[in-house]
């Protein structure tokens, strides 16, 4: 079952109840509730594939990108991650009498940017499996029901610190929500093995 924008809006506003200041959106701090949340722990998967051409050391990470889980051209051939990263890349390049060419095998990952080793020779598709931070559009909710309290709680807090900050409980309030976003959150990193759901992104 899907999380949406309003849901959590009504929901915030029963919280709200007595309050004399009245709340007409929450779009920014669901926002940025939403991108909090994601930062903390791997919790939304996707994957990519990139087109990677001929002679290109280098390919952009995906967008929103936040970790890696897995690199292959195809079910037989998977990357392997370079030991030591991009500083051991640079020296094999270095050192290598001629730049090698051919089907990538290893990549080193550094500034945004996958490095391909040895360089393709030909265009070629490397798949990326990967965990993402939250998109900034709050009409689509990647997160799923378990994470319901947690992004109220959020967006709670970014009420108390900006809306609602003149209010005398302010503080009290976004001290409360806190303990409770904190004590949510931790469950959800505890159990924070199996990604919330799978994105499909194409780069063609």
């Amino acid at each position: 079952m899907s999380i949406t924008k309003q849901e959590i809006f009504k929901q915030c506003l029963d919280q709200l109840e007595g309050v004399p200041i009245l709340v007409n959106s929450i779009d920014n701090e669901l926002r940025e509730a939403l991108y909090a949340i994601s930062s903390r722990g791997n919790f939304i998967k996707a994957e990519e594939d990139l087109s990677v051409s001929a002679d290109d050391e280098s390919t952009a990470i995906p967008t929103l990108f936040k970790d890696k889980e897995e690199l292959y051209i195809d079910e037989a051939n998977h990357l392997s991650e370079i030991k030591g990263g991009y500083q051991t890349y640079r020296k094999r390049m270095r050192w290598a009498s001629t730049p090698s060419a051919g089907d990538v095998s290893e990549f080193a990952l550094w500034n945004n940017k996958f490095y391909w080793l040895p360089v393709p020779s030909a265009d070629c598709t490397v798949s990326v499996d990967f965990y993402k931070y939250h998109s900034s559009d709050t009409t689509t909710i990647e997160f799923g029901e378990m994470f319901r309290s947690v992004i109220i709680n959020a967006v709670m807090i970014k009420l108390w610190q900006g809306k609602l900050s003149r209010l005398e409980r302010a503080n009290n309030e976004v001290g409360r929500y806190n303990a409770l976003y904190e004590k949510d959150l931790s469950l959800l990193l505890q159990n924070n093995k199996t990604p919330v759901r799978l994105m499909k992104y194409r780069d063609i």
